[in-house]
């Protein structure tokens, strides 16, 4: 090691220790089908307001791939700008491999042309799960576990199987909800060409303007034509706002200098590693075992449990039940009929716990379910049963503030 590579090495740890920034640039873009669209952010300076705000810097369009022959001397301007793959994609080509495409051509763009590794990709709304719902009598905090039940719903998603994303606008709550294997396909795309995706989105109908983003440095025609598209996502990268898939995984682009650090934490664990190189390796292996085998012991007994707790609460609603049949007078016939029939309706995991009269003849009744996948079985089943119920309307649903149930309350038909 030469006395260059030491003054490096040590620059690096004092870079890493400033606040020095890194991330004052993202990008965002937008595949239309034919074309990409790419938007630059950068913190600017408006002539209105000396506070740094973001706005387009850049703008650029690239076609990924060209269907039909081509002449050479096409070919070999597509070539010199990095726009055309050896490989002509046709119109047989599956979404897979178009994906493949265009993303490692909005990578080679990015990385080579703007320098920039951190991107934001807006889908089409065809490309997810979408719903727009008036949750205005719904409490704020309510409002994330219903977007979740209406996309569950909506898009047939099984528990943990889909992430959500919702934005509230002057029409409603805008709601959107994809597969985690899709989610992942993009996150891995673009990682496998260098690029880390950090936000992922669909924007919602009607927006006509971007709040906070300053669309000075594009044109009207770009803007339309898809523009408009690729700066929002990377609005939602830059601020860390909704909707984006991938909230957990933003970070603020204007941080740390994380290549610096890194530097500086490599440099120091491989101190540490040189310094404690005589650590007794099989004693590690023995206590990590039992680390393992206690894990292993406290999740059987935690299953044990929450078993015991499920059985309890059945018991609970056997008792519940029983007694609203003792209760009914023997001039009640129709309430027993009513109520055998609601015996023949079972889902997995639902409980009823009560039933009463409304006014105008409907009937309202309220109980306790695992999850809202469960939820959204019961109306199912309850909806499939025309023949007695003429309409089944789910008033409301919220979590128990024990965090483990849903309670619900429905008003039927008859």
């Amino acid at each position: 090691m030469n006395l260059t590579n030491l003054k490096a090495i040590f620059t690096d740890i004092l870079s890493a220790c400033s606040l020095k920034k890194k991330f004052v640039k993202t990008a965002g873009i937008y595949f239309d089908g034919s074309k990409i669209f790419f938007v630059k952010l950068g913190l600017i300076t408006t002539e209105d307001d000396s506070i740094p705000i973001w706005g387009i810097v850049d703008t650029a369009e690239l076609t990924p791939f060209v269907k039909g022959q081509l002449s050479d001397r096409s070919r070999a301007i597509l070539m010199e700008f990095d726009a055309l793959d050896d490989d002509i994609l046709d119109e047989d080509s599956s979404e897979e491999s178009i994906l493949d495409l265009v993303v490692k051509k909005s990578a080679s763009f990015c990385i080579n042309a703007w320098q920039i590794d951190t991107v934001a990709f807006c889908l089409d709304t065809d490309k997810v799960v979408t719903e727009i719902e008036d949750l205005s009598n719904i409490p704020k905090d309510k409002i994330k576990n219903n977007v979740q039940y209406q996309i569950a719903v909506a898009g047939n998603f099984e528990a943990d199987t889909f992430k959500y994303s919702f934005l509230e606008t002057d029409s409603g709550v805008w709601m959107e909800g994809i597969s985690n294997a899709d989610v992942t396909r993009y996150i891995q795309a673009f990682q496998m060409n260098g690029i880390q995706l950090l936000a992922l989105t669909a924007m919602p109908d009607g927006i006509e303007k971007i709040e906070n983003i300053d669309l000075a440095g594009a044109n009207t025609d770009f803007l339309e034509r898809g523009g408009m598209k690729a700066a929002f996502a990377a609005k939602c990268l830059a601020y860390k706002t909704n909707p984006n898939f991938l909230q957990e995984k933003t970070t603020d682009l204007d941080g740390w200098n994380y290549r610096n650090l890194t530097a500086a934490i490599v440099l120091v664990t491989f101190l540490i590693i040189a310094v404690v190189g005589t650590l007794d390796y099989w004693e590690y292996r023995q206590v990590k075992a039992n680390l393992e085998s206690k894990r292993k012991q406290y999740a059987l007994l935690e299953s044990d449990r929450r078993k015991e707790e499920f059985i309890n609460k059945d018991l609970a609603a056997l008792k519940e039940r029983n007694q609203i049949i003792t209760d009914l007078s023997e001039n009640t016939f129709p309430w027993r009929g009513l109520l055998i029939h609601f015996g023949t309706i079972k889902i997995q995991g639902v409980w009823l716990k009560a039933i009463h009269s409304l006014e105008g003849g409907n009937i309202e009744i309220k109980g306790e379910a695992i999850s809202y996948e469960a939820v959204g079985n019961y109306v199912k089943a309850l909806e499939n049963d025309s023949d007695v119920f003429k309409s089944v309307r789910l008033k409301n649903s919220d979590t128990k503030s024990d965090g483990q149930l849903v309670t619900f309350t429905i008003e039927l038909s008859l």
